[in-house]
């Protein structure tokens, strides 16, 4: 059997959910979904949508007509992409998109980590300890 969430990570009074609306804004934890996932989910349900998960995926792009206004993001991912746990991608095409999204009264937001060559967060700043 497999342990909870909760057990796992040590979040003893952490409730663990996958979908979650708050604010009409539909938060999801999802693997699947296409070149712009949050965008199809959004145009499914009719409805904002923030999903998280799906590594090389990142960004935010919005609907409107003249009744509403809704946005679909993916929130890309905090990886550390040289770590054991991701090894299974090594040989992906795609890098991880690091990035985070915030929302601010119902308007979505993207800020990607400053990592390419040259950039504050590039690997080359930064010594491994050993």
């Amino acid at each position: 059997m497999l342990r909870p969430y909760s057990e796992l990570w040590d979040t003893p009074n952490w409730t663990w959910d996958f979908r979650l609306v708050i604010d009409d804004v539909n938060y999801r934890h999802s693997a699947a979904g296409g070149i712009h996932p949050a965008w199809n989910a959004m145009n499914k349900l009719h409805q904002s949508v923030v999903i998280g998960h799906l590594h090389a995926r990142s960004g935010v792009k919005y609907s409107m007509n003249n009744k509403m206004r809704i946005f679909g993001m993916d929130t890309g991912c905090g990886i550390d992409e040289r770590a054991f746990n991701f090894a299974y991608g090594r040989d992906t095409l795609e890098r991880p998109a690091l990035s985070a999204g915030i929302i601010i009264d119902g308007t979505g937001y993207l800020e990607p980590m400053p990592i390419g060559k040259g950039e504050k967060y590039h690997d080359s700043k930064f010594k491994e300890d050993i």
